[in-house]
């Protein structure tokens, strides 16, 4: 089968509570579900179809407090409520009823990290983040790794209203066993992953 690019609005809502003389901060911030119909071509079937899936809600509770001159801890809980997306096409679904193509958890990442300031217009940091591994023996083929135990470490430069944030990450992605309808299809070993990115920051 093939799905056909989808885009649909969702919105976000947040709240934030903010003490400057203790560089306190604490953000709770909600992404909504966004729900689609997606084009689909399915190999038993001639003509297109319809499927319905729903992107994930999840919600990001992200704190930081300042615990020395110059020293930031901040970390963050992020909550992905994975088990309400599911994918299923119509033709499979004639043919295999409850048989999705995403059987997926719901995943909690935590990350925490430590802030310093370097000079005046520098600061650079370090964080871990974890995931927790799932309890299932196998799980589905959009999910490929089980666990994950990530570290990033960064600097910012900063000159009036604007930051400049590169940074490098290093993650460790747990080994997982493969399955869809039962069926174990594949095995991925741990593997690792490293990222780079640069962030460009404007405030008003």
């Amino acid at each position: 089968m093939d799905f056909s690019p989808s885009t649909e609005p969702g919105y976000l809502l947040g709240m934030s509570y903010e003490r400057p003389d203790m560089a306190l901060r604490v953000a709770a911030t909600y992404y909504s579900a966004i729900k689609h119909k997606i084009a689909t071509r399915e190999n038993l079937w001639p003509g297109e179809t319809r499927t319905a899936s729903t992107a994930p809600q999840s919600f990001n509770l992200d704190i930081q407090t300042g615990i020395a001159p110059g020293t930031l801890l901040f970390g963050q809980i992020r909550w992905t409520n994975w088990s309400q997306f599911r994918l299923y096409p119509q033709t499979l679904a004639a043919v295999l009823p409850g048989h999705s193509l995403a059987d997926m958890e719901d995943t909690t990442t935590y990350t925490l990290g430590l802030g310093q300031r370097l000079a005046a217009n520098w600061s650079g940091f370090v964080a871990i983040a974890y995931d927790k591994r799932s309890d299932k023996a196998a799980l589905s083929p959009l999910r490929p790794t089980n666990g994950r135990l990530g570290y990033t470490v960064g600097v910012s430069y900063q000159q009036g209203q604007f930051k400049l944030t590169p940074w490098l990450s290093y993650q460790r992605l747990g080994s997982v066993d493969i399955s869809s309808g039962g069926t174990t299809l594949a095995n991925f070993d741990a593997e690792s992953a490293t990222a780079f990115g640069i962030r460009l920051g404007y405030q008003f």
